[in-house]
């Protein structure tokens, strides 16, 4: 499955940080040799073996050496040309020629648009839904580094990531119900602490 597009990232002149990324979307081991990855007017055809462990990643990358140095994962060189801004069909074929998943995003609403130029890559967080619907994806969460005045934000090789939440919930009300026993609601969820009345004080 399609789950990650880098097409437009926001180094001037060169395409060193554009990549797509591959889900091995099953419970097993699939090994990836054969296979064609097209995007555009270019293919690129995975001629070694490639395992990819069960919900395991292929990160393709037009400049593979220097996307491995920016993002610090593994990229495999695909096509040398640059993944089209404008939008395009990415399509993956097995050794057969058999199209086992193609999406065709595009650079305008509902797909999130600031991927085209904004330093955020393209992510579809949950790989069983439907990647050709501009909706089920999001931008790429993770910062890297700044890049011609725009942090790159993308989830390569790992799925979307999900900053920890270092904010505490704040109290909205409390209101005593009886003698022994008080009501209290905070701004989101909390845990099994928030039961804990050796939390709490009366000032």
């Amino acid at each position: 499955v399609i789950t990650e597009i880098m097409y437009n990232s926001p180094e001037s002149g060169t395409d060193s940080l554009e990549f797509i990324e591959i889900k091995n979307n099953t419970a097993f081991t699939m090994n990836f040799k054969g296979y064609t990855l097209k995007y555009g007017t270019t293919s690129h055809t995975f001629t070694e073996d490639l395992f990819v462990d069960p919900y395991g990643y292929v990160l393709v990358a037009p400049v593979a050496n220097k996307a491995s140095a920016f993002y610090g994962k593994t990229f495999i060189q695909g096509s040398n040309i640059g993944i089209t801004n404008g939008g395009t069909s990415i399509v993956i074929k097995d050794p057969n020629g058999i199209t086992v998943d193609t999406v065709k995003y595009s650079n305008t609403a509902p797909w999130p648009t600031d991927a085209n130029g904004g330093g955020y890559s393209l992510s579809l967080c949950d790989p069983n839904l439907d990647n050709n619907i501009g909706s089920n994806w999001s931008l790429g969460t993770r910062p890297f580094t700044i890049v011609n005045g725009k942090m790159v934000y993308a989830d390569p090789g790992e799925g979307c990531y999900v900053a920890p939440d270092t904010i505490p919930p704040t109290l909205i009300s409390a209101e005593a119900i009886s003698d022994t026993q008080a009501k209290i609601a905070f701004s989101e969820p909390v845990d099994a602490t928030a039961e804990n009345v050796n939390n709490y004080s009366i000032t």
